[in-house]
């Protein structure tokens, strides 16, 4: 009992990085996932930062990271080697520069968040959770470290779009605080100012690097109704399914979450920052886009401010009740990990590759998703496609054919003199009527057969958030 009592921070960490390691092993990759690598793989240094980085809409520090990985000869499939790494070192940090109650420092790292959406899944929100537990160690320090706090801002700020935002409401609440200091003792803090003019310069040539062309394209929730929009995103916070224990247990952590932010807030610990950063994450979500892996950066959030949170018995026995509830949501999605599929992605690859020829044959594929494909080959097998990676921009050939797809078109208003290609290939993806619709169009044309179809199913909480599966169709001689 001593042994452990004493031992226990590395016994957790080498247990979160054996246990990150074995599920890993049975994820597959998804769009996402292929995405980065593939712009990381195809693209240099240069196009990354001054091309793509405006389509994908954030800062490209995850995707510069996974290509330095990709020149040291890491294989696509073990992509999430690199955000298990981040994690544990961000595990490190939370379990051994923070004075967080040893009960907590136990059940915490295992939590879903923590350990399943921003650790199996390889996606730059890895870098998130390391940014947020540097945050824990150095909040309450801030005026005292702020070589290490601008430094974490920066880091922070390069991560995404919601990294900016995090990054921006922290420094605004430090200018504030330095203000109201100087006000009161008429001293300048000069490091303070040298470090926030690198941090703006910082901010500027992101926003440079980031700013939209005028091609880009991208649907924002608020194009659609307020009432929608709300229904949507409260479906995707309480991950909504048809078991009812299951659904009981999304909603109830959910609940214990909310009282115990509360309470937070009730028992004078608002932080400003904290309060910003909550207000902003909702309005984005409202206004801008709100997919599941976007609802965990809110709880990151949450659940920090809630951790930064010191000597009131009610709330630390409240936070562990909270974490428990996400640590057993962590354990389900771990057990469909490795008893399903991910993604559709690989078995319908290694389909392709075992027909003949079939790198002479013309494969026309049909939506974003159709991207998680593309790692497991060499090169760019779409021929409608210019490169591997997805291009975000109304110029693109492929969403032309989508959209073909979609509307009431003549086949030979987008196949010039009847030059259909060999093969179809067509994302199932349940969040839109679009892809049924898409099928339907193309079985009626009575031009295409059925080929082959795979099945995947993305992972999250105690059930899942859209299906990634894949269609090919070969066209009738």
């Amino acid at each position: 009992m001593r042994f452990l009592k004493k031992n226990y921070k590395i016994l957790v960490l080498i247990s979160f990085a054996l246990m990150s390691l074995i599920i890993g092993y049975f994820h597959e990759p998804w769009s996402d996932e292929a995405q980065s690598w593939l712009i990381a793989r195809d693209q240099t240094v240069k196009d990354i930062i001054f091309f793509n980085a405006s389509y994908e809409g954030c800062f490209p520090l995850w995707i510069l990271i996974v290509k330095v990985f990709i020149s040291f000869g890491l294989n696509y499939e073990y992509i999430n080697i690199i955000s298990t790494l981040i994690v544990v070192i961000a595990m490190y940090v939370f379990l051994y520069k923070t004075d967080i109650k040893p009960v907590v420092k136990v059940i915490f790292p295992f939590t879903f968040f923590i350990f399943y959406q921003y650790n199996i899944i390889a996606r730059n929100y890895s870098l998130l959770v390391l940014a947020f537990m540097i945050l824990l160690s150095l909040y309450d320090k801030r005026h005292i470290k702020s070589a290490s706090y601008f430094t974490l801002l920066a880091f922070t700020s390069m991560i995404s779009f919601h990294g900016m935002l995090i990054s921006g409401c922290l420094f605004f609440e430090l200018l504030v605080e330095e203000i109201l200091k100087f006000k009161k003792d008429k001293n300048i803090n000069k490091k303070v100012v040298l470090f926030s003019i690198g941090l703006i310069l910082i901010y500027l040539f992101e926003i440079y690097v980031l700013f939209p062309r005028q091609e880009l394209l991208m649907a924002m929730n608020f194009e659609e109704p307020f009432k929608d929009n709300f229904l949507h995103i409260l479906v995707k916070i309480c991950a909504v399914t048809t078991n009812s224990f299951f659904l009981f247990l999304n909603i109830i952590s959910v609940v214990f979450l909310s009282i115990v932010l509360f309470l937070v807030k009730k028992h004078n610990q608002n932080r400003m920052a904290f309060n910003l950063m909550e207000i902003l994450m909702i309005i984005q979500l409202f206004l801008i886009r709100a997919a599941s892996h976007h609802i965990g950066i809110l709880f990151l959030i949450i659940i920090v401010e809630i951790l930064l949170n010191k000597n009131n018995k009610i709330i630390e026995i409240l936070t562990v009740i909270v974490l428990v509830l996400y640590m057993i949501l962590n354990v389900i999605a771990c057990f469909n990990e490795v008893n399903g599929n991910y993604s559709g992605a690989k078995e319908m690859a290694q389909y392709i590759k075992q027909i003949e020829d079939f790198e002479k044959e013309d494969v026309y594929a049909v939506g974003y998703k159709t991207t998680a494909i593309l790692p497991y080959f060499e090169r760019n097998i779409f021929d409608n496609r210019k490169d591997a990676y997805y291009l975000w921009s109304s110029d693109n050939l492929e969403l032309s054919l989508y959209v073909y797809f979609y509307e009431n078109m003549n086949y030979d208003t987008f196949f010039k003199e009847g030059k259909y290609p060999k093969y179809l290939l067509i994302q199932n993806h349940n969040l839109t009527n679009k892809d049924k619709k898409i099928r339907e169009k193309i079985e009626r044309s009575k031009l295409y057969q059925l080929k082959y179809e795979t099945e995947g199913e993305n992972f999250y909480k105690a059930s899942s958030s859209e299906t990634e599966g894949y269609i090919l169709y070969e066209l009738i001689k």
